[in-house]
């Protein structure tokens, strides 16, 4: 949703394209944290996870896993803001 908004007009919402980055930062280190659902390598079932520690560290709480939303909807993020910045 930032992304799009971000997107609809960058001039008047340029404050959030550092919310964007950081996004985007947070997710390619949480990405390889191993998790209850499993890990980065070999398998990439830890991609479904979907609850971390505010400090990135894993949650190991009882938690409906896994969560199969997660990978498409950071994919969607991520792929709108690579098109946008493509053009």
């Amino acid at each position: 949703m930032l992304i799009d908004e971000f997107i609809h007009d960058p001039v008047a919402n340029a404050n959030l394209e550092k919310h964007i980055r950081d996004y985007l930062r947070a997710q390619a280190i949480l990405q390889t944290v191993a998790n209850p659902s499993g890990a980065l390598l070999p398998s990439g079932r830890g991609l479904g996870e979907a609850k971390y520690e505010v400090d990135g560290s894993r949650f190991n709480g009882a938690w409906g896993r896994p969560q199969r939303d997660g990978p498409p909807l950071r994919a969607v993020a991520l792929i709108t803001w690579a098109n946008w910045l493509a053009d």
